[in-house]
Formats: C-alpha cells, structure tokens, sequence
C-alpha cells in the first residue's frame, strides 16, 4: 500500500485493518511523540531498565546511520 503524504495514520489503520489487530476495540492508543527536551530522561529510563549502551547508541540513531550508510553509497 503507498500512502499519500496527506493521508493520516488514522486513514491507514482504516484502510488496512488486517495490520492493526484490535484497533476496532479501540486498543490502539495514539502515538505521542516526544520532543528533544525529553531525550535525556528517556535515555535514563533505558538505563534503568537495564538497556545495553549499544542497543541505547541504536535507538538514538545507530541503526538509522548503519543502514543509511549502506544503502547510500
């Protein structure tokens, strides 16, 4: 499925509810995103948790430059 740049998350799960079990209960809660400010307390959390460094490194953009670098040669 290609979605428009306009069509919101919303729309999608409509769409193609096979994808989102339980979004028709309404057991799909909306996604909030955090801002920047909120970064260090997550990171925190993730240690407390017990989160390895290298899955933290991951998280925070790892796994994005790892593969960023592989498919733009």
């Amino acid at each position: 499925m290609i979605v428009d740049e306009g069509t919101s998350l919303e729309e999608v799960i409509r769409q193609r509810p096979d994808e989102w079990p339980g979004a028709e209960e309404g057991m799909r809660e909306p996604c909030e995103f955090g801002s920047p400010e909120m970064l260090s307390r997550i990171v925190e959390l993730m240690l407390e948790h017990s989160y390895p460094r290298e899955a933290i490194e991951g998280i925070l953009g790892g796994n994005f430059l790892r593969v960023a670098r592989q498919v733009w040669k």
